[in-house]
């Protein structure tokens, strides 16, 4: 009966005679034989993904054991790969080991501060420009 039911269906075979038995109450037998059939899978998928950070931006929110502080929700993490750009919603303890690792996305100049082109005077002389 096993073999028609397949390998996915949780079987046990079981005799009448030990259910019937006055030792033991028959629901501690059904018990026993249905936690010998329950078969726990567990299937894990692990998705990999490199590229250069772009953005790391940790989403926080009010404690929630109360308090003054704010606890981190969740990362954001931007990722520039070779395919495109990829954005993350990751878990904080992610954002921990990131922070340990040291990882940084790169610094972007300030708009308001962007560096001007290099001074060449338009009759060709060296001038020191201040």
């Amino acid at each position: 009966m096993a073999k028609e039911l397949g390998p996915k269906v949780p079987f046990v075979p079981m005799v009448g005679s030990e259910v019937y038995s006055s030792e033991v109450k028959k629901v501690e037998i059904l018990m026993e034989n249905f936690r010998r059939a329950i078969g726990l899978r567990i299937k894990e998928n692990k998705e990999v993904y490199e590229g250069e950070v772009i953005e790391l931006t940790p989403e926080e929110t009010e404690n929630p054991m109360g308090g003054y502080g704010k606890t981190v929700a969740h990362v954001v993490i931007g990722l520039k790969t070779t395919k495109g750009t990829k954005q993350l919603k990751l878990d904080p303890s992610i954002y921990e080991s990131i922070q340990k690792e040291k990882v940084r996305p790169p610094r972007r100049p300030h708009p308001l501060r962007a560096q001007a082109p290099p001074y060449t005077p338009s009759d060709g002389t060296a001038h020191a420009r201040l």
